[in-house]
């Protein structure tokens, strides 16, 4: 959960700093939001860095997951997939 938010909420930041520089105006970043999400995952990754003893391993798994969660976002629609893949 906490890695579809931060996605979302890196997403959201990006879109609002292109439109930003595109029409030239200025916009309101979601400050709080986005320091929540950098905090929460520098967190997460220390826990898992502490549960591993490396710091690499608990990257890639934490990537691991994310990419297994954004296939889940986007491929798994059908009663076929949601059976066989939890």
């Amino acid at each position: 959960m906490l890695l579809r938010f931060s996605h979302h909420q890196i997403f959201v930041f990006i879109v609002d700093l292109l439109q930003m520089l595109e029409f030239n105006v200025t916009a309101r970043f979601p400050i709080a939001p986005l320091l929540t999400v950098i905090l929460a995952l520098v967190g997460m990754e220390s826990i898992m860095s502490e549960f591993f003893n490396d710091t690499t391993t608990a990257f890639y798994i934490i990537l691991i997951v994310w990419m297994a969660d954004q296939y889940d976002a986007i491929c798994c629609h059908t009663s076929i997939t949601k059976r066989h893949w939890l």
